[in-house]
């Protein structure tokens, strides 16, 4: 059974993958694969290197080099696949594309790990490279869950792993989940929002998700942020059946963790909570919390569909030194 459904999707993907390849010209796709080549060179410098000042080195060639290949005609539709440890996640409209990496920021010492992320925003333009560059404002912004409406020069930097649109009105907005090493004690999850102001330059931010204060209180955030120890396996991601946000409930390891609010303390406790949009806001669901259809498919659709992704995420874990060097 299983095999009737992945064939399907696969050659579905192959065949998509297909026509994007077709849209770019022969000699085109023949300079993009040679400078794909030269990028993973470059790239392994920021990958692999045990120096800090190599690996900005390696990360200063990189850029350049990447603008200078987006430069090439219907760029745009060119994969970057071999490119280890660079995400390139498109919205499902194909009208834009966005590139994320990270450069680790240590020197040997892995007790005071941070992360550095860079990126941008290619728009699907046959005319000419519209290209918005990410300035990584994370370890800048005093409270991020709050930061609306920051331009491409102030992102709160992490790795994409997922993009999915929605509208509220006639107003179009992106949900853009993402992962943050943060330090060698806690890791985050979290969505943005991305939308295009009247310029159609990038926007990340907007009070568009319900929470909750320590008194039970509701406020409204600009992005939804987990933190939980470094290690753990957590889940966030948009579940298209329930047309719902499905992620996992973080607890403290010990009553002196709640009390101190240890978020390096905080792990999942195999129940989920929900985010539903009502037309206006991301409201939290907590049925999920119930054994319910909801979270019963959820748990088997991870199980089925993303048992690599977590093999690799545990091993990764296994080890942060060797994750650093280099990570996600």
């Amino acid at each position: 059974m299983r095999k009737v459904i992945i064939i399907p999707l696969l050659f579905c993907c192959l065949f998509a993958m297909a026509q994007d390849s077709e849209r770019i010209a022969t000699e085109d796709l023949t300079t993009l694969q040679q400078m794909e080549d030269s990028l993973r060179i470059v790239f392994e410098g920021v990958r692999t290197s045990t120096s800090l000042d190599e690996r900005m080195a390696a990360n200063a060639a990189f850029i350049p080099l990447l603008v200078n290949t987006l430069k090439t005609p219907n760029s745009f539709y060119y994969p970057f696949d071999s490119l280890q440890n660079v995400s390139v996640e498109y919205d499902p409209g194909k009208t834009f594309r966005i590139l994320t990496w990270v450069v680790v920021q240590h020197d040997g010492a892995f007790d005071n790990v941070t992360y550095k992320y860079y990126g941008a925003i290619q728009k699907n333009n046959p005319e000419k490279l519209e290209l918005y560059p990410l300035l990584d404002q994370s370890l800048e912004m005093g409270s991020p869950e709050t930061k609306e409406g920051a331009d491409s020069k102030n992102w709160f930097g992490s790795i994409y792993y997922n993009i999915v649109p929605y509208q509220k009105g006639d107003f179009n907005y992106f949900l853009l989940f993402g992962w943050d090493g943060h330090n060698n004690k806690t890791e985050k999850k979290l969505i943005d929002i991305l939308y295009f102001d009247e310029e159609g330059k990038p926007r990340f931010g907007h009070p568009l998700f319900t929470a909750f204060t320590e008194k039970g209180e509701t406020r409204i955030i600009s992005r939804f942020i987990l933190e939980y120890k470094e290690g753990s396996l957590v889940n966030l991601n948009y579940d298209k059946e329930k047309d719902a946000i499905v992620y996992d409930h973080l607890v403290p390891e010990s009553e002196e963790a709640a009390k101190a609010k240890k978020r390096s303390q905080y792990v999942p406790d195999g129940t989920y909570e929900a985010y539903v949009f009502d037309g206006t806001y991301w409201n939290i669901d907590p049925k999920v919390f119930e054994e319910s259809p909801l979270l019963d498919t959820f748990k088997e659709r991870n199980r089925r569909e993303e048992p690599q992704v977590k093999r690799k995420k545990k091993k990764r874990n296994k080890n942060k030194k060797m994750r650093i060097q280099q990570g996600r």
